[in-house]
């Protein structure tokens, strides 16, 4: 790849960060490994993605050699796993890591026998795991993970210790989030520096936020069921992220869309931006007798996906056009039986196709007509952009995020109202019948609208917010004072809040939101509302109840969150029974907790 005489990412390390890699990936795993070679590969650097799983301890390099080889993981990008890593450290390097430590070493600490598979396990007598042992290939235990310090044979107190080559433990941690900061610490070295995180999973990540990291947080799927509604539950798999939003220097989100529903929701503000997935022109030129009615799907058999949806809609679509052909891909096949049963039903095995997970799937929108995207939501659909590339024309429901913002209707492809199995079924056939000029230059415009989400242009738009972001580093600044309700005045339709926040005197925050998050996270009931500022601490937030009643028997605690030179600063508010409302709306019932803060209490069938 030719050299770009100025560089498009500032002149600082960047790392990507991204959890298990499992044989059959794609999505947010695909995007992230596609994003960072491209970084890589546009740039001349070197790039490591950070790896904490435990799967990788021992394969790492194995994986490294896999996706360098299948070239899906440019040659100057390797992935980093702290397990593999401390197994194999040099002993000067292991012990300046070790050092950082948390807690002093363990005196009783009983190592577990070795085998030939580096990794030992000891479990309860009900089965459940007490210990993790991992061994260099010299038999030397590296590290333990120790689930019973306080109480031997019961999970009682956590330990995470690293030993050298003679078996001295070294350096401990009491829970593995430490022992995760400590490594990335121990790499960063106090340098400025950029992390990419591409997954939700791990919450310590925002923590590794300071002076001199910055931390990118991608959104890679839908936020809530019901998008665009205040009466809503959060997304499970990206709840902790859009609770905390703004404890990251920038959320990527990939469409406009999105972006603007989680403002409109208060969930997020003047740190995100939209940063959407790239996609490289086709590898070789389409094949000038492609069959029109040929068809492709890449995506994980899951009941999500509403591939059942499309084989339904190739069923109606044959009656008109028998010779119609739909070749899926994809692994994940918790739904494969039922859709081989749907097909055997149907008595359309001849048209439709379950091919199994292909490393190298996408080259086969190069041979086909159409695709399809039936999903009950997405973060963008890489997938169309990776058939438009290839002048495959996509045939998507109208869902969030991404067919919407990608496709033109009728020019490059083709939305469906969502769900509409007869409109989807109907459309397939137009595809299928069409004209071949008309054909062609719709897959000549699909293959133009690709460009737009190039690696030039969006590497260059990575590389200005990057640069923004090491700019917008400001002093955090403490909030002091105790939050504390002054009055709630309530009726069946919206609930008033009256509060004071001394700690504001003297300062100027960006916003100020009153909070509100179930107690139970998995419940993933969280909102915010602007407060009003009546003077210079005393505040007001009206809210409607229904915002509180997304969950039966559920528990709400309340916050002030403010944000102040782009940190957030969340915090109880105090309160007395004095001062919660004795005329609840009965839906309801505020109190105050023993430790002298403002929660509600959701009773049962509201």
């Amino acid at each position: 790849m030719f050299r770009l005489k100025n560089k498009l990412l500032p002149d600082v390390p960047v790392f990507g960060f991204i959890g298990p890699i499992p044989a059959n990936f794609g999505g947010r795993t695909g995007a992230c490994l596609h994003r960072i070679s491209i970084f890589a590969d546009l740039d001349q650097r070197e790039i490591e993605i950070l790896n904490v799983s435990p799967a990788h301890a021992v394969d790492i390099d194995d994986v490294n050699t896999g996706l360098h080889s299948d070239g899906r993981l440019s040659e100057r990008v390797r992935l980093r796993n702290i397990w593999h890593e401390l197994r194999h450290l040099p002993e000067d390097d292991l012990e300046d890591f070790a050092r950082n430590g948390t807690e002093d070493p363990l005196t009783e600490d009983p190592c577990l026998p070795s085998d030939e598979s580096f990794v030992s396990k000891r479990r309860s007598s009900n089965g459940g795991l007490l210990q993790t042992d991992w061994f260099r290939v010299d038999g030397s235990r590296a590290i333990s993970d120790r689930h019973d310090i306080e109480i031997p044979g019961k999970r009682s107190g956590r330990a995470v210790s690293v030993y050298n080559r003679q078996g001295t433990p070294i350096g401990r941690w009491p829970s593995l989030p430490e022992f995760y900061k400590t490594w990335f610490r121990w790499i960063f070295a106090d340098r400025n520096s950029i992390l990419v995180s591409d997954t939700p999973a791990y919450p310590f990540v925002r923590e590794l936020r300071s002076e001199t990291v910055t931390v990118i947080q991608a959104l890679h799927s839908t936020h809530s069921n019901s998008p665009r509604s205040k009466c809503a539950k959060l997304s499970k798999k990206n709840y902790d992220v859009l609770i905390n939003m703004h404890s990251y220097d920038r959320i990527a989100i990939l469409t406009e869309a999105q972006m603007n529903d989680l403002a409109s929701l208060n969930i997020g503000t003047d740190n995100m931006v939209v940063l959407p997935n790239m996609v490289k022109k086709a590898d070789a030129e389409r094949p000038k007798d492609t069959p029109p009615t040929s068809g492709a799907i890449l995506s994980r058999l899951t009941t999500s996906k509403r591939i059942d949806h499309a084989i339904r809609a190739i069923n109606q679509a044959a009656e008109c056009v028998p010779e119609l052909t739909l070749d899926i891909y994809g692994g994940d096949i918790d739904a494969e039986d039922e859709l081989n049963f749907l097909i055997h039903e149907l008595g359309i095995e001849q048209n439709v196709k379950l091919r199994g997970y292909d490393p190298h799937a996408k080259q086969r929108f190069r041979t086909s007509s159409f695709t399809l995207l039936t999903s009950i939501s997405e973060g963008q659909g890489m997938v169309l952009l990776e058939a438009m590339a290839a002048g495959c024309i996509p045939i998507a429901y109208d869902i969030d995020y991404g067919p919407a913002d990608i496709i033109t209707h009728g020019v490059n492809g083709f939305l469906v109202p969502n769900g509409d199995i007869e409109v989807l079924g109907e459309t397939i056939a137009h595809v299928a019948t069409l004209p071949k000029r008309d054909a062609n230059r719709m897959r000549k415009a699909a293959i133009r609208r690709a460009r737009d989400f190039s690696p030039s242009n969006l590497t260059a738009r990575w590389g200005q917010v990057m640069r923004s972001a090491l700019e917008d580093k400001r002093q955090d600044v403490s909030v002091g004072g105790k939050s504390r309700l002054k009055h709630i005045e309530n009726s069946s339709a919206e609930h008033t809040f009256t509060l004071s926040v001394p700690g504001l005197k003297d300062l100027s925050p960006e916003h100020i939101f009153l909070s509100w998050k179930s107690r139970d996270p998995d419940a993933t009931i969280f909102g915010r509302e602007p407060c009003t500022a009546e003077r210079a601490v005393k505040l007001s937030c009206t809210l409607t109840p229904d915002r509180l009643l997304l969950g039966d028997d559920t528990i709400i605690d309340f916050y002030i969150d403010i944000i102040i030179n782009t940190h957030l600063h969340r915090k109880r508010i105090r309160t007395s029974p004095d001062e919660v409302p004795a005329d609840n709306d009965p839906r309801v019932e505020y109190y105050t907790t023993n430790g002298g803060y403002l929660s509600a209490r959701i009773p049962g069938s509201h």
